[in-house]
């Protein structure tokens, strides 16, 4: 992972935050955790990030919306519990980017973030709390659209 941007010292995390919302399903995708050159690692044997976070802030409010019913849909349908959860928080953490196997096998004519992953940051970046975008991707992605929506990037 490489940190690309982190305005505000949003990261990283202080144990001593009171609410955390973690947005994206990625975050709690066992399969995405063992990344594309796992060879026969078995996915349940993962530690998602939202089993991590959540067992390293004991005494923070973790608030885990998916957001997005998986990175290619164009459903918003889970926008709105998304963004009930970063109203609440402190600070965001959303999870975003391709699905492990579209890193393997699939070319695409767009590089940006697939499905509506953009609008969600977008209507996300509204509330104003301060937000750390978590990327998931075996290759480069154009990240730029939520560049100026965000205040960290992990890629």
């Amino acid at each position: 992972s490489v940190l690309l941007q982190n305005k505000n010292q949003t990261l990283p995390i202080v144990t001593s935050i009171p609410c955390l919302a973690v947005i994206g399903g990625l975050a709690d995708d066992k399969n995405n955790q063992i990344g594309t050159n796992a060879g026969d690692a078995n996915p349940e044997d993962s530690i998602t990030f939202l089993t991590s976070i959540t067992g390293t802030l004991t005494k923070t409010k973790i608030i885990y919306a998916k957001g997005y019913k998986d990175v290619q849909s164009t459903d918003k349908s889970l926008f709105s519990e998304a963004i009930a959860a970063a109203k609440q928080a402190d600070k965001i953490i959303i999870f975003l980017g391709e699905q492990l196997n579209e890193w393997i096998i699939f070319s695409r004519a767009l590089i940006n973030l697939p499905g509506v992953q953009e609008d969600l940051v977008r209507e996300i970046a509204k509330i104003g709390k301060p937000i750390a975008a978590v990327i998931f991707a075996g290759r480069p992605l154009l990240i730029e659209p939520i560049l100026p929506l965000v205040d960290s990037v992990l890629y």
